[in-house]
């Protein structure tokens, strides 16, 4: 086999070194041994390829993904049949696509489909093709190739099927394609035959799509009814839960699970997975009202979408970073990330990206009292043929619609819009939904019916699980209660809605509360000289546990935020306090830890 004694001594230390590799503790291959190979390489080695194969895997197991991916490619140039170079070229693609780098996976991929491949290579590239392009590329295009993928592979790999057919739902959910979603969860139901986790999750899955999710299990209840064919290590098993609670899972409980979700897929390497966690955990924190939380979040994942090229979710992560600046009144960075945004989202199809910019446009309009922009802005969110529609996205935008409507003296378009908006919430068993029916209901009423509808309104369940609309409706219902002259009763929502509103940061409308408080011949509550009164409630937790004596990381972990949200949050409560350093925390009044 081999040429001489000194080539099999070669070979002999290739393979001690793919052994050495995949003995190690470290998550990353040694650069020097890689090098170490690629130079001693004579020609192919089978053997060899092999070794290193198994090395790689031993990395990839380890949170190793790009070293992996760098030794499958040399694996792949050792690989004695055009076959196996393909298979491998191919296995290196997704490492490096998996590990985040696809500018390395994409030349790999254009490489392996000009060479022979065996027919489950072939699918193989179609599977990772579909990947790529879901978080890369044109929104439709890649659910088709999801579904086409999911279809081929239902009778070779049925995990993988389903791990195709699970991602064909983001892409479709971004596109507004619910068919094509539910289909996805029809492929997914199916798979049952092989794994009753897969029927459990796609009938799930098929009933939140559906606005009616069935399942009263917590996140980590769900984790537990993973498919068995899902092991420890395979992201799907912690994507499926996450994805899950996005739709009626209590969302502190939802949020709580993506953080810790995060926090597996940053251990394990898995940076492109990574990135759509922190979005789904941005979304959850937006609609929490910890928008503190909410901003470092999308700064984090904004650079990390823009190191792994996801423009795809760049995308999203602008849009929701508009519709927060809009909340906040801050018209110049709502402005840049709404165009930035839709600027990405409208040739990909993202449609959810595109119709959120277009939505935080319509809400600056409605802050800045320019109600017939806002009409115009938030009508395209329902207008068949507008890249801007989108279904779900419209129904989240109904309060801004119709007080928009109200506003600019349009009842008929309040009305209509109101209306299918209560056709739909009667259909659907999430909680959210009600506070927004009870909501609108009371701006279109008068009388004793307005009033009916605004304690209804305050009084839903959950309502404290979404503070900025709950804050708007109680303002609005405190200047209704205002203009028909219950003053001692509006002084008392105003004030409340004030306090939430200041705490949110969303200075527009809490100047609307302190002028109409005023008006109603009130003020806000004095806090003399409490130095945690212009502090968010975020930043009083960790300016607490700073001063209690806790590290960045402990803080972090206490509450379910990375150290570099933590760093944040300090470096805003400083200036707040008139302090500069940590140490001054210790003397400063900042209550009781919670």
């Amino acid at each position: 086999m081999y040429a001489d004694a000194s080539a099999r001594q070669r070979a002999l230390a290739h393979r001690a070194l793919a052994a050495e590799l995949a003995q190690r503790h470290e998550p990353v291959l040694a650069e020097q041994a890689i090098r170490h190979r690629a130079l001693a390489a004579t020609g192919p080695d089978e053997e060899l390829a092999r070794a290193l194969e198994a090395g790689a895997a031993e990395a990839g197991r380890r949170g190793g993904l790009a070293a992996a991916a760098a030794v499958l490619h040399r694996a792949a140039r050792l690989s004695p049949t055009r076959e196996q170079h393909t298979r491998r070229l191919t296995a290196a693609a997704y490492a490096a696509w998996k590990s985040g780098n696809p500018q390395l996976a994409r030349p790999i991929v254009r490489e392996a489909l000009t060479r022979p491949a065996d027919e489950a290579t072939e699918l193989e590239l179609v599977r990772l093709q579909g990947m790529m392009e879901l978080w890369g590329g044109e929104q439709e295009a890649a659910v088709a190739r999801l579904l086409h993928g999911a279809e081929l592979l239902a009778g070779r790999s049925r995990d993988r099927a389903v791990a195709l057919a699970f991602m064909a739902v983001d892409g479709a959910l971004r596109a507004d394609q619910l068919d094509e979603a539910l289909r996805a969860a029809e492929q997914i139901e199916t798979a049952g035959d092989h794994d009753p986790g897969y029927a459990r999750y796609g009938r799930w899955l098929a009933d939140s799509l559906c606005d009616r999710p069935r399942h009263d299990l917590s996140p980590w209840q769900l984790l537990q009814e993973a498919p068995v064919s899902l092991g420890p290590g395979d992201a799907h098993r912690w994507l499926w839960p996450a994805a899950l609670g996005r739709f009626g899972t209590p969302p502190r409980q939802a949020r709580a699970f993506a953080v810790e979700a995060c926090a597996h897929f940053d251990a394990a390497g898995m940076l492109a997975v990574r990135v759509l966690l922190l979005f789904w955990l941005a979304e959850l924190e937006y609609g929490l009202g910890l928008w503190e939380d909410c901003e470092a979040r999308i700064r984090e994942g904004l650079r990390a979408a823009r190191d792994v090229g996801q423009p795809v979710l760049e995308a999203d992560l602008l849009a929701l970073s508009a519709l927060l600046g809009a909340g906040r009144g801050r018209e110049e960075l709502c402005r840049e990330h709404a165009e930035r945004a839709q600027a990405l989202a409208v040739p990909q199809g993202n449609r959810a990206a595109a119709g959120t910019a277009q939505w935080a446009l319509g809400r600056l309009a409605l802050g800045a009292g320019a109600y017939d922009e806002a009409c115009e802005r938030l009508a395209l969110l329902g207008r068949p043929g507008s890249p801007f529609a989108h279904r779900q996205v419209a129904r989240r935008a109904v309060l801004d619609v119709v007080e928009a409507q109200v506003r600019a003296g349009r009842p008929e378009g309040a009305e209509r819009a109101a209306g299918a908006f209560g056709e739909w919430a009667d259909q659907s068993t999430l909680g959210w939904p009600q506070l927004h029916r009870h909501s609108l209901r009371a701006l279109l009423a008068e009388g004793d019916a307005a009033d009916k509808h605004f304690r209804a309104a305050l009084a839903t369940p959950g309502a404290a699980d979404d503070p900025y609309t709950l804050a708007r409706t109680t303002l609005l219902y405190g200047e209704w209660l205002r203009r028909t002259r219950h003053e001692g009763e509006a002084r008392a929502q105003l004030r409340s809605a004030l306090e939430v509103l200041e705490g949110l940061g969303a200075g527009r409308e809490a100047e609307r509360a302190r002028t109409q408080l005023r008006a109603a011949g009130g003020s806000p509550r004095r806090r003399g000289g409490d130095p945690t009164a212009r502090l968010t409630v975020q930043e009083l937790q960790v300016a607490r546990l700073a001063a209690a004596g806790l590290s960045n990381r402990e803080i972090g972990a206490r509450l379910s935020v990375s150290p570099r949200t933590v760093g944040y949050h300090l470096y805003k409560v400083f200036p707040k306090l008139g302090i500069s350093s940590r140490s001054q925390l210790r003397d400063a009044d900042l209550g009781a830890v919670d």
